[in-house]
């Protein structure tokens, strides 16, 4: 019975041991953890606001392709008018 008491006290002891190397070094690494948490807000914020000129690239994008169908439509109406006027002239 003592033998199983001691065996039980080095095991205990033992685990508190390796508890206590896992905390030292979690807290050793907290300044990395800290390093690598910050960098990925920062990468965070930096692809946000990648994101939002993307968006705004591409709605002025979108405009001008707008403009630039309209503008388009515009010219074709004037084009089938003079070659309306042209076909009646050669008449």
């Amino acid at each position: 019975m003592h033998d199983i008491s001691n065996l039980i006290q080095v095991l205990g002891g033992l685990l508190g041991a390796v508890a206590t190397f896992f905390a030292v070094i979690h807290k050793s690494k907290k300044e990395e953890y800290d390093d690598i948490i910050d960098n990925l807000h920062t990468d965070i914020k930096d692809l946000k606001e990648e994101r939002d000129n993307y968006k705004k690239e591409y709605q002025l994008e979108h405009d001008r392709r707008l403009e630039a169908e309209t503008e388009i439509e515009t010219f074709k109406n004037k084009i089938f008018v003079l070659n309306t006027e042209i076909n009646e002239l050669k008449k």
